[in-house]
């Protein structure tokens, strides 16, 4: 049965109408209850991506801060005495740069071990000679070392007080250290 061309255009134009889709007020609801389930995922999310940079940044200030005093250490023991040392500040808290005795280990070359704070990069470093030229130590801000009996010319041991920090997190370590070479004179 054949229509009259008129008739099929608007049975077509009707059907067109009739079919049902999603209103702006429902697709608006859609939207404000999935806001509402993903809301909790992204705070959890983010909770513990905060967590886990505050655990790296604590990581990484106690692996330098076990190196630092390790080297330190490893270097020391076998010091004979402090022979000069520089601070930053007035109070002669800060050190800045010590050099150590290191003669009685027989090498001409490293007669003087070199400690260097270098305060504006966080780090520590060593050399023997006059320079520090090796750094062993990453994210360090405060560098004390205070004698052992006497001063820091005739002292025969030292205590090392180490501040390292990465974002909010800060850490203290402290050791004590005996020159195995001390001579009294």
């Amino acid at each position: 049965m054949c229509l009259p061309v008129g008739e099929c255009y608007s049975k077509m134009k009707f059907s067109v109408l009739n079919e049902k889709g999603y209103s702006a007020l429902e697709l608006l609801i859609t939207l404000v209850l999935a806001c509402f389930l993903l809301l909790p995922l992204c705070t959890y999310f983010i909770y513990h991506y905060q967590c886990f940079i505050k655990a790296e940044d604590q990581l990484e200030v106690q692996y330098h801060m076990q190196i630092a005093m390790e080297t330190l250490v490893d270097k020391l023991v076998f010091a004979k005495g402090i022979q000069s040392v520089q601070f930053y500040d007035a109070s002669r808290t800060h050190v800045r740069k010590i050099v150590f005795d290191n003669s009685a280990q027989g090498d001409h070359v490293k007669k003087k071990l070199v400690i260097e704070h270098r305060q504006a990069v966080k780090s520590l470093w060593y050399g023997y000679g006059n320079d520090a030229n090796v750094i062993f130590a990453n994210d360090i801000t405060y560098f004390f070392v205070e004698p052992i009996e006497g001063t820091y010319q005739n002292c025969r041991g030292i205590k090392i007080i180490l501040r390292g920090s990465r974002g909010s997190e800060v850490f203290e370590g402290e050791n004590v250290v005996f020159f195995r070479n001390y001579d009294r004179e």
